[in-house]
């Protein structure tokens, strides 16, 4: 085989290392990797929180509490979560092999468009108000790190109120599916990343 033909074989492979070399950096900068505390790696599956890392620091989240038009709502994370790596490729586009794939979220997901409302963190759990424009969710994700957490629980309407104050720890979004309702909190790999 000529030395051209090695060479125009090659490309590809070069190519492939150079975008599995930037998407590690990434990766390593959103997830905290590289602190000099030596973040320990969470093992999400089996949990029944949520553990997120923040400019704050540490938390372990429980339950979201949402209030809408003067109510207020609770998801409990022990209801079952389901964790979906958020650290791939965005393969959901490329055809044949994205129907075998689910899709990862993305940049546009989170545009300014579909900012609804600050988060805030308490005492184990995360607290949304939600502008009465916004309909109630029937699904919450949030999004921290490299991975999405889905809450799988009902949400149920509490008897009291539930004061929504405190520091800002993420912001909410409509999703891009219908009744979704996205928290992100910094930092996380689909922001953070030159790769996405």
């Amino acid at each position: 085989m000529e030395a051209w033909m090695r060479r125009l074989l090659m490309l590809p492979v070069v190519v492939l290392m150079v975008i599995a070399l930037v998407g590690a950096i990434g990766s390593s900068r959103a997830s905290g990797e590289g602190d000099a505390e030596g973040i320990e790696r969470d093992r999400p599956f089996g949990l029944d929180y949520i553990p997120l890392h923040s400019e704050e620091g540490r938390k372990g989240v429980r339950a979201i509490v949402i209030r809408h038009q003067g109510d207020t709502y609770r998801i409990e994370t022990k209801e079952g979560i389901e964790v979906v790596d958020q650290n791939r490729l965005p393969l959901s586009d490329v055809p044949l092999v994205g129907q075998l794939v689910k899709p990862t979220y993305s940049r546009e997901d989170f545009r300014q468009s579909r900012k609804i409302a600050p988060v805030v963190a308490g005492e184990e759990r995360l607290l949304v108000d939600l502008p009465a424009s916004v309909p109630l969710p029937e699904e919450v994700v949030v999004v921290n790190r490299t991975s999405s957490y889905h809450l799988r629980g009902g949400m149920r309407q509490m008897k009291k109120a539930v004061p929504v104050g405190g520091q800002q720890i993420g912001t909410a979004y409509a999703g891009p599916e219908p009744g979704e309702l996205l928290i992100l909190v910094r930092p996380t790999v689909i922001t953070d990343s030159v790769l996405f």
